[in-house]
């Protein structure tokens, strides 16, 4: 008898995790879409006029090899007469993600050595840029609202 009762204490239990578990809305990192998580970002109006680049012109502005990421969006000001941008990249693997965190470290000051001499009144949005890392994803934010972009990132990011 007392055998048949902890059996069922356990399969008790066992049931109450398993509901308890199946109940988890988290979002994981694997499942974030990075176009759609930069649109909706951008969605927001949390940066002035801005524009979609393309795959092709990205490896340009990071001086990134395409092996080097599994998903990829870059925005920049439409009228590039100001720093605002907003790049959000997934990686393969750690090793790789670290690569992508060296370039828009370095796209970080090749924005602050143009923007300094060009426009010097723009030069606090690249003070107070971000540069994120969740897992294998780098996020890299220009703008006068960066804090608060960074807010919205976090909601995709939980």
């Amino acid at each position: 008898m007392k055998t048949r009762i902890n059996y069922c204490q356990v399969l008790f239990f066992i049931i109450i995790i398993l509901i308890f578990s199946s109940c988890n809305n988290k979002k994981y990192l694997s499942d974030i879409d990075v176009k759609k998580t930069s649109e909706e970002v951008i969605a927001n109006s949390l940066f002035p006029s801005m524009i979609d680049v393309d795959i092709g012109n990205i490896e340009k502005y990071y001086e990134i090899e395409s092996s080097n990421i599994e998903d990829v969006s870059l925005y920049i000001n439409a009228s590039g007469g100001f720093p605002d941008e907003l790049f959000i990249s997934k990686s393969e693997d750690k090793e790789k993600a670290d690569i992508i965190h060296k370039n828009i470290e370095k796209r970080k000051e090749i924005l602050i050595e143009t923007f300094r001499d060009y426009q010097p009144d723009e030069m606090y949005k690249l003070e107070e840029s971000q540069i994120l890392r969740y897992g294998n994803y780098n996020i890299f934010i220009v703008s006068e609202n960066s804090d608060e972009v960074v807010k919205e990132i976090k909601k995709y990011f939980k």
